[in-house]
């Protein structure tokens, strides 16, 4: 396996995000810093590989949107503490 450092522009982008696709080889996912070249997926409900210049698009999002998670959770702790302050209210 060849690993190393290749020269890219500055990307403003999300974390995660498809910023580039190379046809015939993968796409550019943005990182914190840089990008992350992916060749190849699985998604979770398939077995089989596929090149990720066919599945993924520019613009595609991958990894977990932590905004839409914390908006979750918080939702989940409200309603949590909603039943709490009802079940004290019996005692």
């Amino acid at each position: 396996m060849e690993t190393g450092w290749v020269r890219c522009p500055v990307y403003r982008s999300t974390v995660g995000q498809v910023v580039r696709v190379i046809k015939g080889v993968g796409v550019w996912v943005k990182t914190a810093d840089t990008v992350l070249e992916i060749l190849k997926v699985r998604w979770a409900d398939e077995t089989e590989v596929k090149p990720a210049w066919q599945e993924l698009k520019r613009g595609a999002r991958l990894g977990i949107d932590m905004n839409e998670e914390n908006k979750s959770f918080r939702a989940r702790l409200e309603e949590l503490e909603r039943k709490i302050s009802f079940l004290e209210q019996d005692e």
